[in-house]
């Protein structure tokens, strides 16, 4: 029997806007997070790409503190060493309106495209649960792959 098995390694944030901290509290610590995201895909050898959390409200808020990195995170996004979206905000598929979560990955997907993104990813690692529709709903967003899960979860044998 072939044990083989291809394991894809995403590197990624987890960031909530607000929760125990204000959001003011969260965001010192995204710029701190970006910045270091930024110096890893530049100067670690063989350090492929970043993703942030599934959000492109990420891009807003960094650069509302750091204006002069605009070119240089459009940059990173176009290169593909990042990748913001598709969703606006971190969502929670379980309790939001249907219409509500089209229109996050919507507005997601507009802001993202706008810093320089050309693709996306179904990036939904952080719900408490996946709504059925949640395949036709990222291929009708024209979104053909997923990560919805933040650890390897093997078998033991």
């Amino acid at each position: 029997m072939n044990n083989l098995h291809t394991i894809y390694w995403a590197s990624s944030s987890h960031w909530d806007r607000e929760w125990h901290r204000p959001f003011e509290g969260f965001r010192c610590r995204l710029l701190d997070m970006i910045d270091r995201a930024i110096n890893h895909v530049e100067n670690v050898p063989g350090y492929g790409y970043f993703f942030f959390d599934g959000q492109s409200i990420i891009l807003q808020d960094y650069l509302e503190i750091r204006p002069k990195q605009r070119a240089h995170l459009k940059n990173l996004l176009k290169r593909e060493k990042f990748f913001a979206g598709p969703f606006y905000v971190l969502q929670d598929e379980m309790i939001e309106d249907g219409e509500f979560l089209i229109r996050n990955l919507q507005k997601g997907i507009s802001i993202a495209k706008s810093y320089g993104s050309k693709r996306f990813v179904g990036y939904t690692p952080d719900s408490f649960g996946h709504c059925a529709q949640l395949p036709q709903i990222l291929k009708l967003a024209g979104i053909d792959s997923v990560i919805f899960g933040r650890a390897f979860f093997g078998t033991q044998q």
